[in-house]
């Protein structure tokens, strides 16, 4: 192996290391109380290190992003692909789309205080935003399947309104099985009303 292969894997395997830190920091402090001196130290790692990859905090939240933005579409992906939402009841579809977003919010923790926040930098928020409309507009496609019935201004309002449902509580959902029933329930609940 080359030298510069070499120091490429290192720093590869540097760079993860440092957002695998920034993420338990990031959950933990929330992004406004998180520095680049606690984030070194999750990694065990110097500030100066720290520096060599990311610039600042928002480098590090703009780099988790889209790590957990492309995580999350892959994990859609293997949750919705193929899935025919006419063969399955709407407590089982909506079950479908919510498991690999609660299981995201187990799994990795810094997930729902980047998903959910608004206050974050744009470089953060956009990869964010991106899987969020693409989510969406997965959703509102399987909806559109289901619901022939309703044009797509309806489809349209009604998945913004699920995902309002669920946004609002993601890391309850994630801590409390109770609460994930419940919201669940009341997904399910409304939009029974658009089937008819």
């Amino acid at each position: 192996m080359s030298r510069a292969v070499a120091r490429t894997a290192r720093g590869v395997a540097r760079m993860a290391q440092i957002l695998d830190a920034a993420s338990v920091v990031f959950a933990r402090a929330g992004y406004e109380r998180a520095t680049t001196n606690a984030i070194a130290a999750q990694a065990g790692i110097s500030p100066g290190s720290l520096y060599q990859f990311y610039a600042d905090k928002a480098a590090i939240a703009a780099a988790l992003g889209e790590r957990l933005a492309s995580e999350l579409e892959e994990a859609q992906d293997a949750a919705l692909t193929g899935l025919d939402p006419t063969g399955v009841s709407l407590a089982e579809l909506v079950e479908r789309v919510l498991d690999p977003l609660v299981r995201f919010a187990v799994e990795r923790p810094a997930f729902p205080e980047l998903f959910g926040r608004a206050a974050l930098p744009d470089a953060a928020l956009a990869p964010i935003a991106a899987a969020k409309t693409a989510l969406d507009g997965r959703i509102a496609d399987l909806l559109a399947l289901r619901m022939p019935h309703l044009d797509r201004a309806e489809i349209d309002e009604a998945t913004r309104i699920a995902h309002l449902l669920v946004d609002g509580s993601m890391t309850e959902m994630a801590a409390d099985p109770l609460v994930r029933r419940e919201v669940t329930r009341a997904v399910v609940a409304y939009l029974a009303t658009k089937e008819t």
